[in-house]
């Protein structure tokens, strides 16, 4: 075979390479997804969000295969997903417990779609944005704790998933809602790092702020070392008759160096008095196992 055999060759099998690689990429670029920001939401409330997509005008989309889910990332399963049809219409389920168990049918959440700018033809959209207003009437029966959302669609055997937009749900202050913590220990770690030493925590909250205390933490460790924090800026995401779930932001003092921490999240178990903390900040830190030595109300 001559070499202008061989070039002819090559260059075919570099072709088809690239041709393959085409194919098994699929459309990546071919749909956009904004979700707007959602606001911290008392469960029992209605919060609403926008989820955009943006279909390039060179790809047709079919309508018929569009999933939102909002679940819950706070440790329990719980998973909303609604289904929205060709012509708009839509169907939610709710799973709790476990990916096991029944689907529910669901009513809580409510979902528009609006077309900017774009092409309906025979089950398809292409280009412009398809614009999904999403209003969710919380369940009072929600566990208090992060949530995710995110809109799939399925397109000529490819899936687009936008990226999990995440949002927290709190359990309403009650009047007068306030209480003091008083909790000692000695299991803890800075940067990974063991202090295992004495630790103390003092906390109050109150849901008026002209009555909000001051709320510190200390962790000590071998030879001098020393985390000192004051908490500020208290949201109290749970208190029910199992637990309190309390986040603060924080600053203070890690072995003479100034520390600051965009949250810190303290757990107090009702049942067994043990409270568990974790900072992530400057630094990052957690303190398990302080007993309650003073919880009143």
């Amino acid at each position: 075979m001559n070499m202008l055999g061989k070039e002819r060759i090559l260059g075919s099998f570099f072709a088809l390479i690239v041709i393959l690689l085409l194919v098994v990429a699929g459309p990546a670029q071919a749909l956009e997804f904004t979700i707007t920001d959602i606001p911290t939401t008392n469960k029992g409330d209605t919060l609403s969000y926008d989820i955009v997509v943006n279909v390039l005008d060179t790809e047709q989309l079919p309508l018929e295969d569009t999933t939102l889910i909002i679940r819950s990332r706070a440790g329990n399963f719980d998973e909303f997903r609604c289904m929205v049809f060709e012509d708009g219409s839509f169907s939610c389920t709710r799973q709790k417990g476990s990916d096991s168990a029944p689907l529910d049918p669901d009513s809580s959440i409510h979902i528009t779609r609006n077309n900017v700018n774009g092409t309906f033809g025979y089950g398809y959209f292409s280009g412009g944005d398809l614009i999904f207003h999403v209003t969710w009437d919380t369940p009072v029966n929600l566990r208090p704790g992060e949530y995710g959302t995110k809109l799939i669609i399925e397109s000529n055997d490819h899936v687009f998933s936008s990226d999990e937009k995440l949002f927290n749900i709190i359990t309403p202050a009650r009047p007068g809602d306030r209480f003091s913590i008083r909790a000692r220990g000695t299991r803890s770690l800075v940067n990974g790092q063991e202090l295992n030493s004495q630790n103390s925590l003092s906390l109050y909250y109150s849901n008026n702020q002209r009555e909000q205390g001051q709320s510190t933490l200390e962790l000590h460790g071998p030879r001098n070392q020393r985390l000192g924090i004051i908490m500020d800026n208290a949201r109290l995401i749970d208190n029910s008759e199992d637990e309190i779930i309390i986040k603060y932001r924080g600053h203070g003092n890690y072995n003479r160096n100034n520390v600051n921490f965009r949250e810190i999240t303290i757990i107090v178990d009702k049942h067994t008095r043990l409270v568990d903390i974790s900072g992530i900040g400057d630094i990052n830190f957690q303190a398990n196992d302080l007993a309650v030595t003073l919880m009143a109300p």
